[in-house]
């Protein structure tokens, strides 16, 4: 087996002929439903067929009223037209079921008399907008209740809940994992927010209307819109002919700034792009398009790339450590970036671990004992001599975000568990505490690119490991002040012996876990802490090998790698692994960031 780092954007073109060979994996999925990974869509063509469900049959009993109502609310293309044929005509005027969604993995129902109980299992709940609101309950019990009445001597539902009522195996077919792009406080970079949406014409409306809400409750602090307050949406968002779609909004628009409008602009066509049917944008305000820089009336898809949070900018190439050397692997080629003296590893070890800033210039290592932080800088025709920057306990691999800014993470003491989380620039230094920090032992951590995001494993009391989730709070210069908790991400599968966490994608975390003392297993996290996969969820093998540690790629190239000690393997995007010849010497394999 083969693969080309340049025909798929993946890693280190062949070092040698046939660099890569077939490791020893399973073609299993690694069990459990695998949460969503990257957020692409699925295509017009893969959507399953239309679906046109009954209306209420003559005489039908209240329990069959209420079943056909829940299985009317499956309308592909969706559509609660026959739904509300199960209601009274009071109910069908009055009925909204784009309050909130709510996935259940099952369904009984009880009539007593005219009172009706749904009992739904393994349910969870979306807002009007699509965002994972987690395990839903109207009661301890989870159920709904219903009241039917004669309505023309049929029986029709009386009060039906504010929202669309869907089993899983729907949501996960028929549904889109897409996402509302934000800006961060400093207008810099787009911070991505996960929504799900059923695929169809309507699709394009709800994300434009999901923007012009704002960003979620609970992170304005971290991000923000530049799509004026009170901006309206006309009648929808329709996609024209050659995949135009035409956004109708309020004139709030035309007053705009040049460089607030261009911001705007770019998360209109950040959000619909990632629909498959859309090539383009077109603003209109009054039914005229919106004047733009040049005349054009349409902005292709591409606009505002320069923000994608993923950092398209950053270096696609491998780095490692041989011996007391930085060493990058571009395109088959080994070149020596930078070198530690030999008095830091006499006197502290051979260094243990590697970080690289994201354009790949300056890189981070820490000694053998972990107690120390050199700060090496490469430039074309200059080598600029280390510089220790930082002590500490026991420190985790360090860290680089998108401004350039070094993390560090202390994890203290094994006896007192108390950690540290320090971020450097050439401006100075903060620390940042979380009382989340404080209550086991840290395991590993990761920085988004975007910097929006912080992400630890705790091993807690019991043995078992939490992977928590942390928006970083930023002042208007863009330096972190402080780390807010967001929430602890569900695991399909126990993160027991979880060794490492780094990004998948800007919305998906990947962590790495060893079920056996011979395999390893990579799980997906979603950073909204939805536990159910969507249609373009990736499935995962399991890596036959012991892995020690993991290095991710979040961007493009997307990577991901897992090393044991017998070699370096590569997660391709069909979910199976393959190892990578490299250099045999290299250690502390490790992509930028």
């Amino acid at each position: 087996m083969t693969r080309s780092y340049v025909a798929r954007g993946r890693l280190v073109t062949a070092l040698a002929a046939g660099c890569l060979v077939a490791a020893g994996c399973s073609t299993l999925p690694d069990g459990g439903p695998v949460v969503s990974g990257g957020r692409a869509a699925a295509t017009v063509e893969a959507q399953p067929f239309d679906y046109n469900p009954p209306g209420p049959r003559p005489g039908a009993l209240p329990d069959d009223i209420v079943a056909g109502f829940l299985s009317a609310q499956q309308a592909v293309p969706v559509s609660t037209r026959v739904a509300e044929e199960y209601l009274t005509a009071d109910a069908a005027a009055t009925w909204r079921p784009d309050r909130r969604t709510i996935v259940y993995t099952s369904q009984q129902v009880v009539a007593r008399g005219t009172d009706v109980v749904i009992r739904l299992r393994g349910a969870s709940a979306l807002d009007a907008a699509g965002r994972w609101r987690g395990a839903w309950s109207d009661d301890a019990r989870g159920t709904l209740r219903l009241r039917v009445e004669r309505e023309d001597s049929e029986w029709r539902i009386v009060d039906p809940p504010p929202a669309l009522v869907i089993p899983r195996t729907h949501f996960e077919s028929r549904y889109r994992a897409l996402t509302l792009s934000f800006f961060d406080r400093t207008g810099s970079v787009l911070v991505p927010e996960p929504v799900y949406l059923p695929a169809g014409v309507q699709a394009a409306t709800r994300l434009v209307a999901g923007l012009l809400e704002g960003p979620p409750p609970g992170s304005r602090e971290v991000e923000r819109s530049y799509l004026p307050t009170g901006t309206d949406l006309g009648v929808g968002v329709p996609v024209r002919g050659r995949g135009i779609a035409e956004v109708p909004l309020s004139a709030a628009m035309v007053d705009l700034r040049p460089a607030d409008l261009a911001r705007a602009l770019a998360q209109l066509t950040a959000t619909l792009g990632q629909l498959p049917e859309v090539r383009g944008v077109r603003v209109l305000v009054d039914g005229a398009p919106l004047a733009l820089p040049g005349g054009e009336e349409v902005l292709p898809v591409t606009t505002g790339e320069e923000y994608d949070p993923s950092v398209d900018w950053a270096a696609p190439d491998l780095f490692g450590l041989v011996g007391r050397s930085i060493v990058r692997i571009s395109e088959g080629a080994e070149t020596r970036v930078a070198a530690l003296p030999r008095s830091a590893t006499d006197f502290f070890g051979r260094p243990r671990s590697l970080g690289v800033s994201l354009a790949g210039d300056r890189s981070a290592v820490v000694s053998g004992d972990g107690t120390r932080v050199w700060r090496l800088t490469s430039r074309e025709g200059a080598r600029i001599a280390p510089t220790s920057v930082a002590e500490g306990t026991d420190l985790l691999r360090p860290m680089w975000d998108r401004t350039g800014r070094l993390w560090l993470v202390d994890r203290g003491s094994s006896l007192s568990g108390t950690a540290a989380v320090r971020v450097l620039s050439d401006d100075g230094r903060v620390r940042l505490d979380s009382p989340q920090l404080d209550d086991g032992r840290l395991e590993a951590a990761s920085v988004s690119r975007d910097g929006s995001r912080f992400v630890v494993l705790v091993s807690r009391p019991d043995g078992e490991v939490e992977a928590r989730l942390f928006r970083v709070v930023r002042d208007d210069l863009g330096a972190p002040v402080r780390l807010a908790f967001a929430r602890t991400l569900p695991a399909p599968n126990t993160l027991r012996n979880a060794r490492a966490v780094g990004w998948w994608d800007p919305t998906t975390v990947a962590v790495m876990t060893r079920p056996s003392g011979f395999s390893t297993r990579v799980q997906l996290l979603p950073t909204d802490g939805a536990t159910v996969a969507t249609s373009g969820a990736p499935r995962l093998d399991l890596l036959f090998e012991e892995g020690q540690s993991m290095a991710t790629s979040p961007g493009s190239p997307q990577s991901l790698l897992v090393t044991s000690a017998d070699g370096v393997f590569d997660l391709g995007g069909d979910g199976r692994w393959a190892e990578l010849v490299l250099p045999p010497e290299l250690r502390a394999t490790t992509f930028v960031g």
